[in-house]
């Protein structure tokens, strides 16, 4: 069974961050259980994407781009709403800086919300337009956040609910920075809602015994 993978990566960090361990970490157990997914990434860390301006939220939002800003905010959106409409599941490594998501995250997430495109307001009010799948927000933080009430995942899950992305799990990293040990902890206990969050998909491969000779 063939599926792509969209993952987006948003650590600041040259190394991808705890963030990106854990994104890694869940490509390799995904791979165990589906080794003919195809992966796409986007990293909006090395390229990053242009916050919103007058100019190109007009673009953005109907009015016909009048310059080369506007039509390369207009394609890239496009671009970016095909990638997820595109995908069968999504990765997000998330970061928590002060208390809530890289700035990163905000201008990449203002690309996808388009009326007409990812949502609609009807008469009872909005609809997501993009086809719910799988998403896995992969969060690290320094502090202690899961047991709520976690702002970050509040807003996320709103905003991607509002364009019909409402599948989603989180997986926590956290008291990273709370002492070695914390560290330890938080570390592993994210590998392990990994590992379940995979084990739901599949079975994976089991090893084949290689029986003694000349016997």
């Amino acid at each position: 069974m063939s599926q792509k993978i969209l993952v987006i990566r948003s650590s600041i960090k040259t190394d991808g961050g705890f963030s990106g361990q854990l994104v890694d970490y869940f490509l390799d157990q995904l791979k165990e259980v589906i080794p003919e997914s195809s992966i796409v990434v986007r990293d909006i860390a090395k390229t990053p994407i242009a916050h919103l301006n007058a100019n190109t939220m007009a673009a953005l939002y109907g009015r016909e781009p009048s310059d080369d800003e506007g039509r390369q905010a207009l394609s890239l959106s496009n671009e970016l709403i095909e990638e997820i409409n595109e995908a069968d599941r999504i990765v997000i490594g998330l970061p928590r800086y002060n208390f809530g998501a890289p700035s990163l995250i905000h201008a990449y997430i203002d690309q996808l919300v388009i009326s007409g495109v990812t949502f609609k307001y009807n008469e009872t009010g909005p609809v997501g337009l993009i086809d719910s799948k799988p998403v896995y927000v992969l969060t690290a933080s320094g502090g202690l956040y899961s047991n709520g009430p976690d702002t970050l995942a509040l807003w996320l899950s709103q905003i991607l609910g509002f364009i019909g992305l409402t599948q989603i799990k989180y997986v926590y990293a956290e008291g990273l920075g709370m002492g070695e040990e914390s560290l330890a902890k938080g570390l592993k206990q994210a590998r392990h809602e990994i590992d379940q969050a995979i084990n739901e998909l599949g079975e994976r491969p089991r090893l084949k015994m290689v029986g003694s000779q000349g016997r």
